[in-house]
């Protein structure tokens, strides 16, 4: 009311532009640790049970260098207060539209962690440009290709897979 329509719509721009990288920063985020019975990723179902030992992460939004901390506390928390024995953390990368290297720097270290603590690091859903700049920076080899998984059904399925081999 104060200034012209050009002013004003440039404020309502970086207004817009400073809350988008607010939410960016710390969106919002989600630990699963029920059992999947349908094939799609986001399963919520009353009749799911939890799996001992299993816990699913996911994180709404890209991996960068603003958020790639914010990621690992948030990550390492939630799973923590989600289940104290942890054998498994999946990381759901279907809301994970895109990382940089200093996200990925960020994984891998997260991945030497987990594995120094007994706990098998994998990803599902993971969109093909994000897998493809993975494997550019040397990710996928560094936890295998074996611990990216399609549908939250193939983790399902490693996972009883896995605890039958270990008690045979």
């Amino acid at each position: 009311l104060f200034t012209s329509i050009t002013t004003g719509v440039l404020i309502a721009i970086l207004l817009s532009l400073l809350e988008f990288l607010i939410r960016i920063a710390h969106p919002t985020d989600a630990v699963w640790e029920k059992s999947v019975i349908t094939t799609t990723v986001e399963e919520d179902s009353t009749n799911s049970l939890p799996i001992p030992g299993l816990v699913v992460y996911r994180y709404d939004a890209p991996l960068f260098f603003a958020n790639a901390d914010n990621f690992k506390c948030r990550l390492i928390a939630a799973t923590k207060k989600a289940q104290p024995n942890i054998h498994w953390l999946v990381i759901n990368a279907e809301a994970i539209g895109e990382v940089d290297i200093t996200s990925i720097e960020m994984l891998t270290d997260l991945h030497k962690e987990l594995t120094q603590h007994g706990i098998r690091l994998s990803l599902v859903a993971v969109k093909p440009r994000v897998l493809a700049e993975l494997q550019r920076a040397g990710f996928v080899e560094t936890i295998g290709s074996d611990q990216f998984f399609l549908t939250m059904m193939a983790v399902r399925a490693s996972y009883w897979q896995q605890l039958r081999g270990t008690n045979t």
